[in-house]
């Protein structure tokens, strides 16, 4: 059957499923600011309070509350940010029909039907949950070294791509610790694990916590109120797990210890720390070498999602009278449409072309990839902007890196880069890279704050004012995961702070286990079996944290877009980030901004940034901007919109862009609860099935405004599935397609990988690699007041 396969599984009995809601009009709420944030807190506490499903909608402009209509004892009023609000209950009681729905009917059915999902598996005693919303586990995990590896899935109702409503189901999986925290702990002991999460396990109930602070009491002294009185912790466990108790709990000591966590009401709770497993991320040294015990492929994947719905999700039961969810055994297909590949220019004006346009090199598909690559360092073309570095450029070491292996490491830098530009010589470059060596004095612990303070303070003595720098670090021994992060961050947030410079970091790893001196020499050299190894990182090193930090960028696109502008916007950690791309391609501008806020923007911050962001390139541009289009890393919110709004208005008064120019605003959510996969399922004669990844380009658009767009897949050979990138179009009118086509099109821009495929656009990339390295969190007052040890002991 033509099309592809999606992860979608339509419910067969909608009309035989039935419920009652009544509706409660809700005043107080004001738009701004927390507006969206209080109304899913309304939903979120009215669930969790009266057990049942709550969800907050739009009647005419109003926001109601929905509830079961056998609720009762609803508050007159809640508690919010900045705010109260008030409840009115209507009389009127609505039978919800799930066959014939509306946009507002909608939410309220896949809320109805979530929580009875929820609910249903929650009882399964195979199955055990982080938290509500969250996937399901399987009980039993893989075991591996000291990680337990647990598989599992998520499900989530929608609205299927037939117009009904289905399960959309896919695999996942969570590292956590194979050993719990230590029955009895101390303060020094608890400091590494304070603020990471733990799953708790309560009896068979398992639930992921955040570990705040470590008690001053044990188990039999810390008490809990009850309706009979205060109850030692240990009792309180025991009579309210279910039974029988697991062997943990039941040797769990009277004196073991206490930490305290903050529950989904805000309310303090206390856990013995014997019963607490870490949960491990992604970055954690124990995790990386398991990745792809987790990674499936396509036809894994496929098949390990029909288990779960044929074993879990057939006989799920809905509402007070227990009518079974008949779900198909069969998902949703859909037909395949995809955009074609963009057109790129490199240097010297050549370009190339998979769709055979006129005066450009043709090139398959299959091989797009390795020619981005290979053209990089091919003399009748190179990057297309290969302009002299003319900044200020800092190589900055470690002592005992300098005085080993690294001055062969510097000339085996230069020369990656020099091969990036094989069409200049150093002579016509005028400046070649040449960096100016700064080494930092790594012989004391190398922890995150005594790096830190030797890499400022060697750079400061030089006294620089600007420029671009690579910084070289070694892993820190006072960090249990991301601890190269955290560095990197301080790194690059005060070097742009305090001497202007923008940098990049690597680590010392690799060096260190490539290089090795020479026999009877005073030389360092490449080991033989390794140069297969550092010669494509150092290659990486060049482009990625030399030439891109620079700003020279690879190429650019020969088709132009749809849109005049391009402007990805996110917020990460106090720092705005903005990318803004001309309708080719060839105008680049990423820019961070200081923000007051964590995850959103002001309505004055936005109108500030993003007017004057234009007016800069809007010189360089040939005609006044027409279509402008903003992409948003995650979720837009309304102070945002207005405040783009506002910008639009003070550009078109003021000339910069056309007087009728349009404003388009696409919401892109790079993960989901539940995503939507899409297969390549084929049948040969013999019906044998083979299942792999849709290609490249390929999209599906649910509505005028929503949309899944295939960013990865065939023809790059990935381990794994790719996962379609779900955009949302939440303001102005450009249609759809077309926002997508230039979606896709700036996706293809990839230059960190040339040869590879990304699954964000370029708008979104480069604010994320600003924002990634320049707003990461970390602990500045440690870094200025000197040893976090000697800090908290004192």
């Amino acid at each position: 059957m033509a099309g592809l396969e999606t992860n979608v599984y339509p419910i067969l009995n909608l009309n035989e499923l039935s419920a009652r809601y009544r509706l409660y009009k809700i005043r107080g709420l004001r738009k701004g600011g927390e507006y969206y944030q209080n109304r899913q807190e309304i939903g979120k506490k009215m669930s969790i309070k009266h057990q049942t499903p709550a969800t907050v909608v739009d009647i005419d402009g109003v926001p109601h509350l929905v509830l079961r209509d056998d609720v009762t004892a609803v508050p007159e009023k809640m508690p919010l940010v900045r705010g109260t609000a008030y409840f009115d209950r209507l009389d009127n009681v609505f039978p919800l029909d799930f066959t014939r729905r509306d946009p507002v009917t909608d939410t309220i059915c896949l809320r109805f039907l979530r929580f009875a999902i929820q609910n249903a598996l929650n009882a399964r005693i195979e199955l055990w949950q982080p938290g509500r919303g969250r996937p399901f586990f399987e009980r039993t995990p893989q075991i591996s070294d000291d990680v337990a590896i647990f598989s599992g899935f998520s499900v989530r109702p929608v609205i299927a791509p037939n117009g009904s409503i289905g399960l959309c189901v896919d695999c996942t999986s969570k590292f956590v610790s194979k050993r719990p925290l230590p029955m009895k702990m101390t303060v020094d002991t608890f400091r590494r694990y304070r603020q990471q999460h733990f799953i708790y396990h309560f009896g068979v109930d398992w639930y992921d916590v955040r570990l705040d602070d470590l008690a001053d009491v044990n188990v039999s002294e810390d008490t809990v109120s009850t309706d009979t009185g205060q109850v030692p912790l240990i009792n309180y466990i025991i009579q309210r797990v279910r039974k029988p108790i697991p062997p943990e709990l039941a040797s769990l000591p009277h004196d073991a210890s206490v930490a305290y966590y903050m529950n989904n009401s805000g309310e303090t709770r206390a856990v013995p720390t014997g019963l607490c497993y870490q949960v491990l991320d992604t970055q954690h040294r124990n995790v990386q070498r398991y990745q792809n015990k987790v990674t499936l492929s396509p036809m894994e994947r496929h098949q390990r999602i029909q288990e779960y719905v044929e074993q879990l999700l057939m006989r799920l039961r809905f509402g007070n009278d227990g009518t079974i969810i008949r779900v198909s055994e069969t998902s949703v297909r859909i037909p395949q449409r995809m955009f074609q590949i963009p057109d790129y220019e490199f240097g010297n004006g050549y370009k190339l072309s998979v769709r055979s346009s006129p005066d450009a090199d043709r090139v398959s598909l299959g091989q797009i990839g390795r020619k981005r690559r290979d053209l990089l360092q091919d003399r009748k073309a190179g990057f297309y902007r290969s302009d002299p570095l003319d900044q200020p450029q800092y190589l900055v070491l470690p002592e005992s890196v300098y005085e080993s292996w690294g001055k062969q490491y510097v000339d085996d830098l230069r020369q990656a880069v020099r091969k990036l530009f094989p069409h200049l010589s150093d002579a016509l470059l005028g400046k070649p890279y040449k960096p100016e060596i700064v080494t930092y004095s790594d012989f004391k612990p190398r922890t995150f704050v005594d790096q830190g303070k030797a890499i400022l303070e060697a750079v400061r003595e030089r006294n620089p004012r600007t420029g671009c720098a690579l910084v070289m670090v070694h892993h820190v021994k006072d960090r249990e995961t991301r601890e190269h992060d955290e560095l990197s961050a301080m790194i690059v947030n005060r070097f742009f702070k305090d001497f202007g410079i923008r940098a990049a970091v690597n680590h010392s790893r690799m060096g260190a286990e490539c290089y090795e001196l020479v026999d009877g020499d005073s030389n360092y050299r490449i080991r033989q079996d390794k140069r297969r190894k550092l010669v494509p990182y150092l290659t990486n090193v060049a482009l990625n944290k030399i030439l891109l930090v620079n700003e020279r960028w690879p190429f650019v696109l020969g088709t132009p877009l749809h849109a005049d502008i391009t402007v990805g916007i996110d917020v990460k950690g106090n720092t705005a980030g903005f990318t803004l791309i001309n309708r080719t391609g060839n105008i680049i501008h990423p820019y961070c901004k200081s923000s007051r806020q964590k995850e959103k923007l002001t309505t004055e911050q936005v109108s500030h940034e993003f007017a004057r962001l234009v007016r800069q390139e809007a010189q360089s541009i040939e005609s006044p901007a027409r279509n402008i289009v903003v992409h948003r890393d995650g979720r837009s919110y309304e102070s945002e919109i207005e405040g783009l709004r506002r910008a639009m208005d003070s550009l078109r008064q003021d000339g910069t862009i056309d007087a009728n120019a349009k404003l388009t605003v696409l919401e892109v959510a790079k993960t989901s609860p539940a995503p939507l996969r899409l297969f390549d399922v084929e049948q040969d004669r013999r019906d044998n099935t083979t299942v792999s990844n849709p290609q490249v380009g390929c999209y599906y658009m649910l509505s005028e405004d929503e949309a899944y767009l295939c960013t990865t897949g065939k023809p790059f050979k990935h381990p794994g599935t790719s996962k379609p990138i779900h955009v949302l179009r939440v303001e102005g009118e450009m249609p759809l397609a077309e926002c997508l086509e230039d979606f896709y099109s700036l996706s293809t821009l990839t230059w960190t990988r040339p040869e590879d495929c990304t699954r964000t656009p370029i708008t979104i990339k480069l604010t994320d690699r600003y924002l990634g390295e320049d707003a990461s969190e970390y602990d500045d007052d440690a870094l200025e007041s000197g040893s976090e040890e000697e800090d908290e002991g004192e």
